[in-house]
C-alpha cells in the first residue's frame, strides 16, 4: 500500500483573474475566513512569510474592528508562522489564548496551548503543562481530533514541524 498523496495547497491560494462578488466583498466575517484560509494555504505551500504577513496584517484589522474570534484565529496563525520561522516569541499565542478564553472559545483555547506547547518544546514542564490544559480542554468539549493530536505530540520526537492550524 502506497503513501497517501500530498495534496497540492497551492490550487487555494488566490486567483488576481477572478474578483469575488460585490455580496462575497461586503462582508466582513467572509472576507475574514477567507483570509484566514489563503495564509493557511500559503502557509501549507511553504510560502511561511506570506502567510505571516496576512495573518498579522488581519489580526490587526480584527483589534481596530473588533472581531475578537476572527482576531484570535488571526493571531494563533501569526505564533504559528514566526515559530515555524525560528522566532520564539509566544506574545501572539499568548494573545490569541487570551481572546480565546474571553470568548469562551474552547476550541480555539486547545490550539493556543498547543502552539504554545510546541514553543516550550525545549521545556518540557512547560510543555508538558501546556498540552495538559490542552487536553483537558478537549476532553471536556468533545474535540476527537484534537485529543489525537494531543496525543502524537506526547508521542513525537520531534515536534518543530508540527502545527496546530486547522482553518480548512
Amino acid at each position: 500500500m502506497g503513501a497517501s498523496p500530498t495534496p497540492d495547497f497551492r490550487l487555494l491560494l488566490p486567483d488576481p483573474r477572478h474578483p469575488t462578488s460585490a455580496e462575497y466583498s461586503e462582508n466582513w466575517n467572509l472576507r475574514a475566513y477567507q483570509t484566514l484560509l489563503h495564509a493557511e494555504a500559503f502557509r501549507l505551500s511553504g510560502q511561511i512569510e506570506e502567510a505571516h504577513r496576512r495573518f498579522q496584517t488581519l489580526a490587526q484589522q480584527c483589534v481596530t474592528s473588533g472581531h475578537q474570534i476572527e482576531a484570535a484565529h488571526a493571531w494563533l496563525g501569526v505564533a504559528e508562522s514566526q515559530r515555524l520561522m525560528g522566532q520564539t516569541s509566544r506574545s501572539a499565542a499568548q494573545t490569541a489564548l487570551a481572546l480565546y478564553e474571553k470568548t469562551q472559545v474552547a476550541w480555539g483555547q486547545v490550539h493556543a496551548h498547543l502552539s504554545l506547547a510546541l514553543f516550550e518544546a525545549g521545556d518540557s514542564g512547560l510543555a508538558a503543562q501546556h498540552i495538559q490544559s490542552a487536553y483537558l480542554l478537549a476532553k471536556r468539549s468533545g474535540l476527537k481530533f484534537e485529543l489525537e493530536f494531543i496525543q502524537s505530540l506526547r508521542e513525537a520526537t520531534s515536534q518543530q514541524r508540527k502545527h496546530v492550524l486547522l482553518f480548512m
